[in-house]
């Protein structure tokens, strides 16, 4: 059970770092965005 712990945490880390990357390019597309219209 140790080992699938691990890995669960591993795994919940990852989802972390997924939803904060594709939180940053939300914002960077967010600001393309913006340029575009001015």
């Amino acid at each position: 059970m140790d080992k699938l712990n691990k890995l669960r945490m591993r795994i919940d880390w990852l989802d972390e770092q997924i939803a904060s990357l594709l939180n940053e390019r939300m914002m960077a597309a967010d600001q393309v965005g913006r340029i575009k219209k001015t």
